[in-house]
């Protein structure tokens, strides 16, 4: 199977329409960035499984090679940006959350402390 690799790229674009069924059927996620993130990184994956698919035994000029070759790291680069944008986003919007969490603890009053209770305490009797 080494010697063949399109029927591996087959087997990998096939993995891959069926891990996007079922990110499209369960979303298996918290929340809805991370799962149209998750979306996205799999419908990347197989539009790359297509393009190494090309380079693999039908396209033979290497000009053509070439143009895929760098088409490929340009769609590369945008996918890694997009994600890195998003794990800044997420990062700012925490930051900010929490900023705002602390700044409402801060401005609240603090609570008055209660009154000493006198002396005279109850023993507590548990049942044996």
């Amino acid at each position: 199977m080494s010697e063949n690799p399109t029927v591996q790229l087959f087997v990998t674009m096939y993995s891959s329409l069926a891990l996007i069924a079922f990110y499209v059927i369960v979303w298996p996620m918290n929340d809805t960035l991370n799962n149209v993130l998750q979306l996205g990184n799999e419908i990347f994956f197989l539009v790359c499984v297509h393009v190494m698919l090309t380079f693999t035994d039908y396209t033979t000029d290497p000009v053509d090679r070439h143009e895929i070759g760098t088409n490929y790291l340009y769609f590369l680069g945008l996918n890694v940006a997009v994600n890195l944008a998003l794990i800044g986003y997420t990062i700012v919007k925490q930051v900010i959350d929490y900023c705002r969490k602390r700044n409402q603890e801060k401005s609240q009053p603090e609570p008055k402390p209660k009154e000493q209770a006198s002396e005279k305490t109850t023993d507590l009797v548990l049942p044996i």
